[in-house]
């Protein structure tokens, strides 16, 4: 992948007003949360003198790292999918940035620590936690990719567990013994866990992937595992390496959650060996929460979502008087449905999504804005969202 300009970095200090800085008491760690892009960058200060903080993985482009959720056999990017909107908030003190959709809300959860062996605060413990909101079971899954550098330059070993030097593709199973992965740099390293070294309860992931990010990048959901692929970004000899936990998806009852935690630090190797014995590595288990679902504000299951726009049209037709009755000439529709169907088909090419549901939730944005006041739309352009939503229920 092309790396931005060092200058990128400066801006996104002082410019980006949708950033929210978080910083320890002490100064050394410095994690930035991107709301627009639901994102996030972490870096460690290497010099105390001169405030020179360094990045932990690439932060010339913190889209490069993300979030992917899979709900129901659909995949959706948080922060790309407009299906979840993003907002930043605190979860008992401590920096998130939030996805919420109708059926889905998403906690991104950062707790900033310290290892045993480091004299400062080192890096952050991220916890994603995921709760079914909605009135139905859902089945959910989770991929977190880190599109790290360190380990990139200089002939160096790109990673290495407590098991194995990675040098290509490699997929580290929940049966393996490997505890953590290291990738190290000129002036520090990035450390990431794949068992919880505080709790050997947690759930760990079905497996963490190694391989070329772009390849990564560009999968929907789970990539097909390549022993020993390179991890250069061909054509070129650029080599463009990047980590992915995965956590396949299980039922996750009505009011259920689903927790899962990954650590990234500086290196300390003697940390993150676990305290008791080896993690349990059964599947995670829905617990019911006792309290009331907040409010639908993401798609369930298509026919549900058509039943449901079908419905709001009709509210809003009854408000209308429509002219059809009257000898006065029903004026022309202003939307054109079928190059609205022609754009969803498009970015469901493009990003391996559904064509259907991505036309009903265009259908369903002209809807919003209109009863909002954002937009004009006559009789006729409400007739057509209702003729199309109809034609798609014959067809479910």
């Amino acid at each position: 992948m092309i790396r931005r300009p060092y200058v990128l970095l400066i801006l996104l200090f002082f410019l980006l007003p949708c950033i929210l800085f978080s910083e320890n008491s002490d100064g050394y760690v410095r994690l930035i949360l991107h709301e627009r892009t639901g994102r996030f960058s972490l870096y460690y200060l290497t010099d105390p003198e001169t405030m020179r903080y360094e990045p932990l993985f690439n932060s010339s482009d913190p889209r490069a790292s993300f979030l992917s959720v899979h709900v129901n056999g659909k995949s959706y990017r948080l922060g790309d999918s407009k299906v979840f909107k993003i907002s930043l908030e605190r979860r008992n003190g401590d920096p998130a940035l939030v996805f919420r959709a109708r059926t889905l809300t998403i906690s991104q959860v950062f707790t900033v620590i310290k290892t045993d062996n480091s004299n400062t605060a080192n890096g952050v413990m991220v916890t994603v936690i995921i709760e079914n909101t909605g009135k139905r079971e859902l089945t959910v899954g989770l991929r977190m990719v880190i599109d790290t550098e360190l380990g990139e330059n200089y002939g160096r070993i790109p990673f290495i567990t407590d098991n194995r030097m990675i040098r290509s593709e490699t997929q580290i199973d929940s049966a393996a013994d490997d505890k953590y992965w290291i990738t190290r740099g000129e002036n520090l390293s990035l450390m990431g866990s794949i068992i919880n070294p505080l709790n050997n309860n947690s759930t760990v992931p079905t497996y963490v992937h190694m391989a070329n990010w772009k390849r990564l990048n560009e999968s929907a959901w789970g990539l097909r595992y390549v022993e020993e692929r390179s991890f250069n970004n061909l054509p070129y000899s650029v080599r463009d390496s990047a980590v992915c936990y995965f956590w396949q998806p299980e039922p996750l009852a009505i009011g259920g959650v689903f927790t899962y935690t990954v650590f990234l630090t500086t290196e300390d190797i003697a940390w993150y060996n676990p305290r008791v014995s080896p993690p349990v590595t059964e599947t995670p288990v829905a617990i019911i929460m006792e309290k009331e679902p907040e409010p639908e504000l993401v798609p369930e299951p298509i026919e549900t979502m058509i039943d449901d726009m079908i419905t709001e049209i009709e509210e809003v037709l009854a408000t209308v008087e429509l002219e059809t009755e009257s000898e006065i000439e029903l004026e022309p529709p202003t939307i054109d449905i079928p190059a609205l169907q022609e754009d969803a088909l498009t970015q469901a090419i493009e990003n391996e999504g559904d064509p259907d549901m991505l036309f009903l939730i265009k259908l369903q944005e002209l809807l919003e804005q209109f009863i909002a006041g954002e937009i004009y739309m006559n009789e006729a352009d409400l007739m057509e969202i209702e003729g199309a939503v109809v034609k798609l229920k014959d067809r479910y």
